[in-house]
């Protein structure tokens, strides 16, 4: 598995998997891999057993100002989920939704970097996303941002992160209807995922018609006889 994380040809990226499913810690893994200096990650949860020790240990701003994000490589900005609600906002300068409009054109001026979108539930929402979120995650390869997008549920993510994303990483999905919605945006049968173990998880390329499976992340041991990636990630 060989991800682009920014500039030429930068590639976005899905990642699925119920709370403490592992999500976080694979995104951390791979974000901790050499060569990766210019990252935005968009936190709407402000967990600080997920973020705050990762930013510490790897030198990232944790910041609530957008205009931080045009000033550090490395940033986890905690957005306000008050200006991802309030829409009316996004076009009105000193308002609270300007913060998000504000954070989202800072990432779109950096170019050649990769944003994390961490709920998408929150940030890249099936009903109502912004213009500018979603103009980073459809667009953004132009500029050389490479986008990934971390959910719990595929249904409640805006269609276009499922369906356009090079990649999708996923862990256990037992629901049907989760399966039906994955099978429907990739064109794969998503019904292995209702296989996984705890932390197991698999990967889908765009295009293909199977899945990659890999053991928890403590290990990030391919499980499959297909040859080893270009790209391994560091383990957490």
């Amino acid at each position: 598995m060989e991800i682009v994380t920014g500039g030429t040809n930068a590639q976005r990226v899905t990642f699925l998997g119920d709370t403490r499913s592992g999500k976080t810690c694979l995104m951390q893994a791979f974000l901790g891999a050499p060569g990766i200096s210019s990252v935005v990650v968009v936190d709407s949860k402000h967990l600080d057993h997920e973020w705050r020790q990762f930013a510490e240990t790897h030198g990232y701003v944790v910041t609530m100002s957008p205009a931080d994000i045009r000033q550090h490589a490395l940033v986890i900005f905690r957005v306000d989920y008050r200006s991802l609600l309030d829409a009316q906002g996004w076009r009105k300068e000193g308002s609270i939704g300007w913060q998000w409009t504000e954070a989202l054109q800072s990432i779109l001026w950096r170019k050649n970097t990769l944003a994390v979108f961490d709920e998408a539930m929150h940030v890249l929402p099936s009903k109502m996303a912004h213009p500018e979120a979603r103009r980073i995650f459809t667009q953004g390869a132009g500029q050389g941002i490479a986008s990934w997008v971390a959910s719990q549920a595929p249904l409640h993510v805006d269609t276009v992160a499922l369906a356009q994303s090079e990649h999708m990483i996923a862990f256990a999905q037992t629901l049907p209807e989760y399966q039906a919605d994955i099978r429907r945006r990739r064109g794969v049968d998503a019904a292995p995922l209702g296989e996984l173990g705890k932390y197991e998880w698999a990967h889908h390329e765009k295009g293909r018609s199977d899945w990659d499976f890999y053991d928890p992340i403590s290990i990030v041991k391919k499980r499959t006889t297909r040859a080893p990636s270009e790209y391994e990630p560091t383990p957490a």
